[in-house]
């Protein structure tokens, strides 16, 4: 047994290593070395981003047309309706808790602050990490009334230093990747802070998008009608087999990304979630996708859902954090994307439209990457045991590490 754990955490590693050197590779083959930019921090423009091109941009369409089909008319791809039984629904007696009102004062502050452009001795320029700190602490609290007494804040507050901890590494992981595809997004106010103090800030900043996402994901848990929508569909059983091809496509379309910086910018996420995904599979550890084997595709059609209803607050404040004060930058993490082909019909002046759908799988990818860090650590990878425990799933995570 010893063994086997032993080699399987190996290859754990294994799975981090072809993420980081893949790319590396292939731009070695393509740039004749680093790609341009390669190390700034934070990343800054680089120029020769292509344009528009129609052919791209309705190939892309055509594939999130089909998904936005699968989550507002599941019926056309099998999936049946459930009766949702009526329970005696007790949230009144659950008050949203303390951290619920002052997280809401923290980040509606630092929102005015941020947007307002209000002097505060050079301490503006701090309100982003408060902001979302605040948030998602408000957010914690919705689930908390709304779950009867279930939280991260309130059930697991190690956990949420764990999510926290794996999110500063993924998206590092993800600044480094996007090094390969020519900065899809940098940051113009860079000169706001120190070197140092970029690093320290960025660091801090770093630390809210795991937990935010996984809040919002417990969040949408919470609504029965909307869980059931997607539990009887069709069942997708993911075999050993299967989860060594998505791992080699997903290492094929990491390698590729490096060579063809351009035509494969969405390797930068896709590739590491194919990799990381087909290695759990492989292993035969649980993910998002093993409830699928009996028809329950609500894991992770929620867990996508999630991380689009944030990735819409993310947008939001950040364009209102530079575009309603152009001359006085409030916000160090301020970003803006550079996206090749696609890059039109923006909303909130900077995602352009068809890169929300981006956010889709990016959710999934965070909960695979903390699946990934929680076995390899020998950590608690259920970050929802009540509500888990409601559905099943407890169970099947528990039975799929111990064998």
């Amino acid at each position: 047994m010893m063994k086997q754990l032993v080699k399987g955490k190996k290859m754990f590693w294994l799975g981090m290593i072809l993420i980081i050197l893949l790319p590396l590779l292939g731009s070695l083959i393509s740039n004749k070395g680093l790609p341009p930019g390669f190390g700034i921090f934070p990343p800054q423009k680089v120029a020769g981003e292509p344009g528009f091109n129609l052919y791209y941009f309705l190939f892309i369409a055509l594939g999130e047309t089909v998904i936005i089909l699968l989550i507002l008319f599941p019926a056309l791809f099998g999936f049946k309706k459930l009766s949702t039984r009526r329970t005696n629904d007790k949230t009144e007696c659950f008050r949203y808790p303390l951290w619920f009102w002052l997280g809401s004062i923290v980040c509606l502050g630092s929102w005015f602050v941020m947007w307002g452009g209000v002097s505060l001795g050079g301490l503006e320029i701090y309100t982003f990490v408060p902001l979302w700190w605040g948030f998602i602490c408000a957010l914690d609290g919705i689930v908390y009334k709304r779950s009867r007494g279930y939280s991260l804040l309130a059930s697991r507050p190690k956990l949420v230093l764990l999510l926290s901890l794996t999110s500063i590494f993924g998206w590092y992981l993800f600044e480094y990747l996007n090094y390969f595809v020519n900065e899809n997004w940098y940051y113009p106010n860079n000169k706001l802070l120190s070197p140092v103090g970029n690093v320290v800030w960025y660091t801090l900043a770093y630390t809210t998008v795991w937990p935010a996402i996984f809040e919002w994901y417990l969040l949408l848990q919470t609504f029965e009608g909307l869980k059931n929508r997607y539990t009887n569909g069709p069942k997708l059983n993911l075999t050993k087999k299967w989860g060594f091809i998505i791992m080699l496509g997903g290492a094929l379309l990491t390698f590729g990304t490096g060579i063809f910086s351009h035509l494969l910018f969405f390797g930068l996420w896709i590739g590491p979630l194919f990799i990381l995904s087909g290695l759990l599979i492989y292993k035969g550890y649980w993910t998002p996708y093993s409830p699928m084997a009996k028809g329950n595709w609500s894991p992770f059609i929620l867990m996508g859902l999630a991380s689009l209803f944030n990735g819409f607050l993310w947008e939001m404040w950040n364009y209102g954090s530079h575009y309603f004060n152009p001359d006085r930058p409030t916000n160090p993490n301020f970003w803006i994307y550079d996206i090749p082909y696609v890059n039109v019909i923006r909303i909130f002046s900077e995602m352009p439209l068809l890169g929300y759908f981006g956010y889709l799988p990016f959710g999934v990818l965070c909960w695979v990457f903390w699946l990934w860090a929680a076995y390899l650590f020998n950590l608690e990878p259920d970050f929802a045991s009540k509500l888990n425990k409601q559905e099943g799933l407890k169970n099947e995570i528990d039975r799929a590490i111990r064998l």
